[in-house]
């Protein structure tokens, strides 16, 4: 869940590669994120696919590699349309189609993680948004739980070690060197990511191939992700009150430039034995080779960029006012020079988008945001819609203009109203056809009192008054009167859901 095996570029079809072969790289990359991801939704819920990651993407690339005994990636070929299909969400696989196993896996664990994750998190902080998360994505938790017993493993294994971690940090041991006190604290994490690693080697291989080796790559890269985000966490953890154990090694919180040099050499070598590790698995160079820059390019990224200033106890108000901020900004990247109605209503849709879903800026290719900005677009006009598809009644009576209505008068005043004038009108236009031409106009005022009560009463009872007639609508009641209520509820809907996700992913 750390993000350790993020590509390096982003290119793609209408790419911007500097060769043939990282066009090549970025393909295989996309194909096993966008199968993943497409997984995830068919067997977990769409809601699922917002937790993907790219280290369990790694994952998927990594078994699909060894089903090949090692070789170029040549099972891909054999997949689907649909995922052949990369960078196009909406294109699943058929219901009845067989899933590659890679990644199935991948997506198992996926969502495995991403329990265990929301768990800790609620147990560190006890802040809603992740109780909130585990009943949101509590359907999805209960399926994969069950792909994992059929599949022989016990998920109670992996809870038992995310707690055994949670008494190791509360213990706050301590030890003579650095080393020492990065291996006890990671042991956990080591040994849970080493079994996810090593049970693959039966379920997706078959033959347990690579057991021991796929184990130890695992329990490499559960030390690394945990001392990278010690290193990177220092200050924040300080600045929270949150347990890391960097602080119990050197006392501090605000790591000199030669504490900082300590630290980065011990987890660069915790980089290279990893590499030693994948080479353990016989694997082409074509597909190490990437694997290995791409460790070693994200490694040197984090370990070495520039800190940011750390904010922490901000408000809700603030929160929401930064994460705008960040989206309008990355929208203006994406919309170059928004100086037309159009790239106007595209900079602010596009605003929208991206405040609700940041992690949506980080996976729009660049070809595709063309595409994802006419999806936004759509969506926008749907929702305009709803504001035009009522037809316009002259109302009944009108309340005067300082009295506050309430939501159901106002109700009231667009749905009942004009069906029991329709039906008045209906009444009296009988009324007038029954008498004489000339006191028509006479008889309109005593004809609408004498209808008006059994009229309502029809009207409110959602029928139709039967005095039959030429004007209005006979006073029947159709189903688009109510129209305006069942819009109602969908906003509110929409409403609600934009809340809940807000709570989850601010």
């Amino acid at each position: 869940m750390f993000g350790l095996m993020k590509p390096l570029q982003t290119c793609g079809n209408n790419n911007n590669c500097n060769s043939d072969d990282s066009a090549k790289i970025y393909h295989q990359h996309r194909l096993h994120y966008c199968g993943t991801c497409k997984v995830i939704g068919r067997e977990y819920g769409h809601s699922s696919r917002l937790t993907l990651n790219f280290d369990t993407v790694f994952l998927a690339e990594l078994l699909t590699a060894l089903a090949d005994a090692g070789q170029a990636a040549g099972q891909t070929k054999s997949w689907s349309s649909a995922f052949q299909a990369i960078n196009q969400c909406f294109t699943m696989p058929e219901k009845d189609e067989a899933l590659p196993m890679s990644l199935r896996y991948a997506a198992a664990t996926n969502v495995l993680l991403t329990a265990l994750k929301i768990n800790d998190s609620w147990q560190d902080t006890l802040k809603r948004r992740y109780k909130i998360g585990r009943w949101w994505f509590g359907k999805a938790f209960r399926r994969a739980e069950k792909q994992w017993a059929a599949w022989g493993v016990d998920t109670s294994v992996f809870f038992a070690l995310a707690e055994e971690q949670q008494k190791r940090e509360k213990s706050a041991k301590i030890f003579d060197t650095l080393a020492e006190t990065l291996a006890f604290y990671a042991e956990p994490t080591a040994e849970m990511t080493g079994q996810i690693l090593a049970t693959s080697a039966n379920i997706v291989l078959e033959n347990g191939a690579h057991e021991a080796n796929l184990s130890s790559i695992g329990r490499h890269l559960g030390q690394l992700m945990y001392a990278l985000d010690a290193f990177e966490d220092v200050e924040k953890d300080a600045a929270e009150m949150q347990f890391n154990p960097l602080h119990l090694v050197f006392k501090s919180a605000d790591l000199s430039e030669n504490i900082k040099d300590e630290v980065r050499a011990y987890i660069n070598g915790m980089a290279m034995s990893l590499e030693t590790a994948l080479q353990t698995l016989g694997l082409a160079e074509e597909i190490y080779a990437p694997f290995a820059a791409r460790l070693q390019a994200n490694l040197a990224m984090r370990l070495y960029q520039d800190q940011q200033p750390v904010v922490v106890k901000r408000s809700f108000k603030e929160r929401l006012g930064q994460r705008w901020q960040a989206a309008r900004q990355t929208a203006a990247n994406f919309i170059c020079a928004p100086v037309g109605w159009s790239s106007q209503l595209r900079y602010n849709l596009l605003s929208i988008a991206i405040f609700l879903l940041p992690q949506s800026a980080q996976q729009i290719p660049d070809e595709l945001r063309g595409q994802t900005l006419g999806y936004f677009a759509i969506f926008a006009a749907m929702l305009g819609a709803i504001g035009f598809g009522k037809k316009v009644y002259q109302a009944a009576p009108i309340e005067p203009a300082n009295k506050k209505l309430s939501i159901l008068q106002r109700l009231k005043r667009r749905l009942v109203d004009p069906c029991l004038s329709a039906c008045i009108s209906a009444c009296c236009q009988a009324c007038c056809d029954s008498c004489c031409q000339a006191g028509c106009n006479s008889c309109s005022r005593s004809c609408s009192n004498s209808c008006s009560s059994s009229c309502r009463a029809s009207c409110n009872n959602g029928g139709h008054h039967n005095g039959g007639g030429n004007g209005g609508n006979n006073g029947q009641c159709t189903k688009s009167d109510w129209r305006l209520l069942l819009w109602s509820i969908v906003i509110f809907i929409v409403i609600i859901a934009i809340v809940v996700a807000i709570l989850i992913f601010v």
